[in-house]
């Protein structure tokens, strides 16, 4: 099953590290292909060893991606904006639900 929310290329991308994740679930979110990191059809073996070939052997590749994802990760992955958004929700679930669950 896919990674829903693409956190271990959030947490690479944080660390400034490049990475190498499947085109699916939760990646297709946190990671711009060619820009942050680099994705690969979900099963492919091949396209899979020919990325990690490609950043083992492009120190400047990847230390341009390791940048911009750290840069992405900080300014669009915020936890202060997460946790803002949760207590927003919670707060809405509340009024919105809260008079149906007192009966």
């Amino acid at each position: 099953w896919p990674e829903p929310a693409g956190l271990t290329a959030l947490e690479a991308a944080a660390n400034g590290r490049a990475f190498v994740a499947s085109a699916s679930g939760g990646f297709l979110d946190s990671v711009v292909d060619g820009e942050t990191g680099l994705l690969v059809p979900p099963g492919d073996n091949g396209a899979l060893a020919a990325s990690l070939d490609r950043l083992a052997s492009d120190y400047d590749l990847a230390a341009r991606l390791g940048a911009a994802g750290r840069e992405r990760a900080a300014s669009q992955f915020r936890w202060a904006d997460h946790v803002a958004a949760m207590e927003a929700l919670y707060a809405e679930a509340a009024r919105t639900h809260a008079p149906a669950l007192a009966r």
